[in-house]
């Protein structure tokens, strides 16, 4: 899900404009004539969120394919372990926190210096044109492709619509299981790029005015406001919208309202909250002549939160030690948790359920956030493995590899692994063969569209904006 560059070159700032101010006034606008500065361990960062959404999709067809046996009858030491360690790897479900936080940080960054620093608001024109040529041609080319080889049943003029809604970033998370799993993630990125914009001119109603901590104040309350709205329309989709109220004019105004305010699975504004939130204090940091006190602070505390956030994403991961039914599985019936092992109290789902359900967002928001404070303030040495050349490439074809990773992978488990499982080879070989397979194929596949779809049309997108401001 590369949906953008880490290089501050590509958030729509205004040419030549550099991270570190030269004036002495913390209001004035930002000098414009500095070399441009990247961030590149952000792109470590992003090939982790896909790499870790690859790993928990192998890890969870290997359980329900039948390379791994049943943990329902588990009792022996040595096979709870495993199942912990396995568990532990289930937190690649979070990768897609990541990448929200990733984009909102990353695509906030000219807003957050516009409002802070009364700098040049950035061209409209400029960030959806980026957007549309990073995503739109990747995107719709998956589509065609998925469909013809993987799905033809969408060619049916029944499911024409089904193939509208994804051409429009409308579809559902049920929808897209139907077609490419990870598709209605997309939706809920194209659909906080175009609202986008629009929430940035909103908050500088509010944060317009006033001393630079004046600005930052307000523009945290903004984004707190943000985090509560993205909060109360979960509670709201999850256990308000469905209830029904009999003689009421709500009961038919929730239907059509659900899919703009909280869809299936959420809209995480809270999550987004949580990246705009991280990109103000770094642009502050960056930017104001008076903030090295806060960046020295922060490069201290680097280390806590890193660790911080690991312990966090770690306790976060445990919940599918505790309830995920890891088991072979009808992929024509949804996903069933239940307690896994008897001796742990079988009343803790019935009391965390519906707390895990509202806050599982924001909690892996706030883990992998502190990670990123830690690697945008951190040590070299702590930055140097998500600078590393292997991660970079990951990052260039993440996006590729997050939309085709799924339909590859049940490609093997449905055929391949099939005709290995008759041969009668051992769990352990099928699962090496996954790892091959995903080598082999998947990775090859993922950088090819990469090659000739993507990076073609991010270079015309350039172009075309080149073209238009002269």
């Amino acid at each position: 899900m590369n949906t953008t560059n880490t290089s501050l070159k590509n958030q729509d700032m205004p040419s030549g404009q550099n991270t570190l101010a030269s004036s002495s006034s913390e209001t004035n606008s930002l000098a414009e004539s500095q070399p441009k500065k990247q961030i590149p361990v952000l792109d470590g960062a992003r090939a982790i969120a896909c790499l870790s959404v690859l790993v928990y999709h192998i890890s969870l067809r290997s359980g329900k394919g039948g390379i791994w046996g049943a943990v329902h009858t588990i009792h022996n030491v040595p096979s709870i372990l495993a199942f912990f360690v396995a568990s532990v790897g289930y937190y690649g479900e979070s990768g897609v926190i990541l990448f929200f936080l990733l984009s909102s940080f990353l695509l906030f960054l000219p807003y957050a210096k516009a409002l802070l620093f009364e700098s040049r608001w950035p061209s409209l024109r400029r960030f959806y044109l980026r957007r549309i040529f990073r995503i739109l041609p990747g995107y719709y080319v998956t589509i065609f492709l998925v469909t013809l080889f993987f799905a033809p049943q969408f060619l049916q003029s029944r499911h024409w619509h089904d193939i509208w809604l994804f051409l429009t970033f409308r579809m559902n998370y049920d929808l897209s299981q139907q077609l490419d799993g990870p598709f209605w993630t997309l939706a809920i990125e194209f659909q906080f790029y175009l609202l986008l914009p629009i929430m940035a001119w909103l908050f500088s109603l509010l944060v317009g005015r006033g001393t630079l901590g004046q600005r930052m104040l307000k523009l945290t309350v903004c984004l707190l406001l943000m985090t509560v709205w993205g909060l109360l329309t979960r509670f709201w989709g999850l256990y308000i919208a469905n209830v029904p109220q009999r003689y009421s004019i709500l009961n038919h105004l929730f239907p059509v309202l659900k899919p703009y305010l909280y869809g299936d699975q959420g809209k995480y504004f809270e999550v987004f909250a949580v990246g705009m939130l991280i990109c103000m204090v770094y642009t502050y940091t960056q930017y104001a002549p008076s903030a090295e006190s806060w960046r020295i602070r922060m490069r201290r505390l680097s280390p806590l939160m890193f660790t911080t956030g690991l312990v966090l994403l770690l306790f976060l991961s445990l919940w599918h030690f505790y309830t995920i039914d890891i088991t072979q599985f009808d992929f024509a019936r949804p996903l069933q948790s239940h307690v896994v092992f008897t001796f742990l109290d079988p009343h803790i789902p019935t009391i965390v359920s519906p707390y895990w359900a509202m806050l599982q967002a924001l909690g892996y928001a706030i883990s992998y956030g502190l990670c990123l404070l830690a690697l945008l303030y951190g040590s070299a040495k702590l930055k140097r493995p998500f600078e590393s050349s292997p991660l970079s490439w990951v990052a260039s074809i993440s996006f590729s590899l997050y939309m085709w990773h799924q339909g590859l992978t049940l490609l093997f488990v449905n055929v391949i692994n099939y005709t290995i499982q008759r041969q009668g080879w051992s769990p352990l070989v099928q699962y090496g063969a996954f790892w091959c397979w995903t080598l082999v194929v998947i990775f090859p596949v993922s950088a090819t569209l990469y090659r000739w779809i993507e990076k073609p049309s991010i270079r015309l997108g350039e172009w075309l904006i080149r073209k238009l401001e002269r």
